[in-house]
């Protein structure tokens, strides 16, 4: 499965990335919400409960069964189908169109970096690796396996 990685941090090449929005930003940054299910109008409420449900119970059985293990190696799997929000937006430059999943437990935007995207790290003149001097690196999901660019890993 791809495993997901901060924007502002180290991308490998077939990673998925994680855009974390700033607090130092001066302006506000608004992201219009796309409910999952608005994607298929057609679905009945009784249809868009049991979707409801589906979602719940998988998010409940990947947590349960990260709690049954004792490896400390976390990750996480992030599909577009089983999450509730998402939201459209552009990133880099020259800006570039991507959809990304909102994580109502943090902060973060999850959103896809190569593998199966169009947006790519190293085609971007504003992106830049995080140091692990960062203050964005002091997480406990965090490392700095090379001494010198920050990863996130969950």
């Amino acid at each position: 499965m791809p495993r997901f990685l901060p924007l502002l941090l180290l991308l490998s090449p077939a990673a998925l990335l994680i855009f974390l929005l700033s607090p130092c930003t001066s302006l506000p940054i608004r992201l219009n919400l796309t409910h999952i299910d608005s994607k298929s109008p057609n679905l009945s409420m009784d249809d868009r409960n049991l979707r409801a449900v589906k979602r719940s119970k998988i998010r409940m059985e990947f947590i349960s069964s990260r709690l049954s293990t004792s490896s400390l190696d976390v990750r996480t799997t992030v599909h577009f189908d089983n999450e509730e929000y998402t939201a459209d937006f552009a990133i880099g430059t020259p800006p570039v169109s991507v959809t990304a999943i909102l994580d109502t437990g943090s902060d973060l935007i999850w959103t896809k970096c190569e593998t199966g995207s169009s947006y790519n790290p190293s085609a971007s003149s504003t992106y830049s690796a995080l140091s692990c001097d960062s203050n964005f690196c002091q997480g406990s999901l965090t490392s700095c396996s090379d001494g010198r660019t920050c990863r996130y890993g969950m």
